[in-house]
This record gives C-alpha cells, structure tokens and sequence, in this order.
C-alpha cells in the first residue's frame, strides 16, 4: 500500500502428501450399528393426513378472522 505492486499470485504451494504414520494408532473398535425398528408406513400416512388436516383447519380460521378484522375495520372507516 505503499505506493509499489503487490507481486503476482504464483498459486499455491505444491503440496506433498503426508507421511504413512501420520495418524494415530486405533485402540477401540466401535461396534457395528443396531438395526432400526420397523415402520408402519400405513400408520405414517394416516397421522401425516390428519396433520395435514389440522394446519389447513388453522389456516383457514386464521383467513376467516382476518377477513373479519377486515370487514370490520373498512366499515368503520367506511360508515365512520
């Protein structure tokens, strides 16, 4: 910033590959994972509809009040 160019980029630097010890010795080996349990994908189904059912139920309460909030506020400007 002095007034001189900075150098040109020339890339990394090459790399070299590490050592064949460079990691440390394993003392314990963890033990294969469990199976999972079985799933009653039918069962899934059917509470993932009723859910479903449930957020469109509160969503369009949610219109409805706000409709309302709506009517009620340009009426009162309205007949103000």
């Amino acid at each position: 910033m002095n007034g001189e160019l900075d150098p040109p980029y020339t890339g990394p630097p090459p790399m070299a590959a590490p050592p064949e010890d460079w990691r440390p010795s394993v003392h314990y080996q963890a033990p294969p994972p469990r199976d999972l349990p079985t799933q009653d994908h039918d069962a899934i189904n059917v509470r993932e509809d009723q859910a479903r059912m449930v957020s469109y139920g509160l969503a369009i309460a949610g219109a409805v009040v706000i409709g309302l909030m709506m009517f009620v506020l340009c009426a009162r400007w309205v007949l103000g």
